[in-house]
């Protein structure tokens, strides 16, 4: 009996969450795990057309779709991007404390704030609006503040928050 993978968006969430959970238990630095991303998308989109054309083969089709399959979690992983910052501005407030939640936060989306702020310029402001769109209202969003990639929000007149996801 012969079992066929099926392509499902069940199947791409629980692989970005695990590649997620992966960066967090490891704690790869965020540097490596920018060049380890960037280097997955280069290779997934070289070998996808590979596999394409080769697709007449069991291996053509195996590499198609497992580079088509790394592409779509790395998409998914940068879209996630712009609600995970809007959960970490709603839900993490001054009067909560969540550091487990701050330390998951940076470790798995300061990579992908490190690959938007070195990208070039139209991929760059792209993602900034992207994430800028994401923002609560009152929340002011920092391209460039200080050479870094934050936001900050007035809660009350005493409790003023900032965080700052990357700093260059």
């Amino acid at each position: 009996m012969k079992h066929r993978l099926r392509f499902g968006l069940n199947v791409l969430l629980v692989a970005t969450a695990l590649v997620a959970l992966l960066f967090l238990i490891v704690r790869i630095p965020s540097s490596l795990v920018a060049l380890i991303l960037v280097a997955l998308s280069t290779s997934a989109l070289v070998a996808a057309p590979i596999g394409l054309a080769l697709r007449r083969t069991r291996a053509g089709r195996l590499v198609f779709r497992v580079s088509c399959l790394t592409l779509l979690c790395i998409a998914a992983l940068f879209l996630s991007f712009g609600p995970a910052c809007w959960a970490f501005v709603r839900y993490n407030t001054p009067d909560t404390k969540h550091p487990y939640w701050s330390g998951a936060f940076s470790a798995v989306y300061v990579p992908v704030a490190t690959c938007i702020i070195f990208a070039p310029s139209p991929i760059r402001t792209v993602g900034m609006n992207y994430t800028a769109a994401w923002m609560p209202k009152g929340t002011r969003f920092h391209d460039d503040w200080e050479k870094g990639l934050g936001w900050s929000i007035d809660y009350s007149p005493a409790k003023f928050r900032t965080y700052t996801v990357i700093h260059y």
